[in-house]
C-alpha cells in the first residue's frame, strides 16, 4: 500500500511512455498516468478514478514506480488520525510548486476566450504531446469563459511542472502572439 498523502509526478520515462504509447498501458492506466502531475496526491487520484478499487490503483501506481514512469515529490503530509497508513514510497527532493511561479490566467489572456480556445488547445498539444490529451480535450470542450480559464490556468501549471519555466514562457508567449 501507498501513503495516500504522497504526491507523485511523471518522470521523463513516463512522459516518453505516454508520447510513444509504450509500456503496454491499458486505457485506464494511461489516463491515470496522464493525471499524475506533481500536484495531486494518491487520495485525490483515487477520488478521480473512483470506478476502480484502491488495490487496483495501488497496483498501477506501484507498476509505474517500478518501471520508473513516476516518482514521489517531496514529503507526504502526516495522515489524519484514523486515516489509512501504509508503507511510504521512497522520496525524492521536493520541486518548487508551479503555482508559485505561474501568473494568473487573466494576466496572460485578453479578449474573447472563444478565439483563443482552439489556439490554446493546439499549443498545449504542441508543447506537451500526448501528455496533454486529457487537458487539451477539456480546453476544447469548455462551455463557459470561467470553465475555459480554469482549464487554461491548469494548463499553465501542467506545462510548468512537466516542461519547466522556459516552456511555460514560450507557451504563454505563443498563445498571445498568434
Amino acid at each position: 500500500m501507498i501513503v495516500t498523502s504522497t504526491v507523485l509526478v511523471k518522470t521523463e520515462v513516463g512522459r516518453e511512455a505516454l508520447a510513444k504509447r509504450s509500456h503496454g498501458l491499458t486505457p485506464r492506466q494511461r489516463a491515470l498516468l496522464i493525471s499524475i502531475n506533481g500536484e495531486l496526491d494518491v487520495a485525490q487520484l483515487r477520488a478521480r478514478f473512483a470506478g476502480g478499487s484502491p488495490e487496483e490503483m495501488d497496483a498501477a501506481i506501484e507498476k509505474f514506480l517500478d518501471a520508473g514512469l513516476i516518482e514521489p515529490v517531496g514529503e507526504p503530509v502526516a495522515p489524519a488520525v484514523g486515516a489509512e497508513v501504509a508503507t511510504p514510497v521512497p522520496r525524492s527532493p521536493a520541486r518548487p510548486a508551479a503555482a508559485d511561479r505561474a501568473a494568473p490566467a487573466g494576466a496572460a489572456i485578453v479578449g474573447d476566450w472563444r478565439r483563443i480556445q482552439s489556439r490554446a488547445t493546439d499549443l498545449l498539444r504542441e508543447v506537451m504531446g500526448a501528455d496533454a490529451d486529457l487537458l487539451a480535450m477539456r480546453l476544447e470542450r469548455a462551455r463557459t469563459e470561467q470553465e475555459f480559464l480554469s482549464h487554461l490556468e491548469r494548463s499553465f501549471q501542467v506545462v510548468d511542472t512537466a516542461r519547466g519555466a522556459d516552456a511555460l514562457a514560450q507557451y504563454r508567449a505563443n498563445l498571445i502572439a498568434r
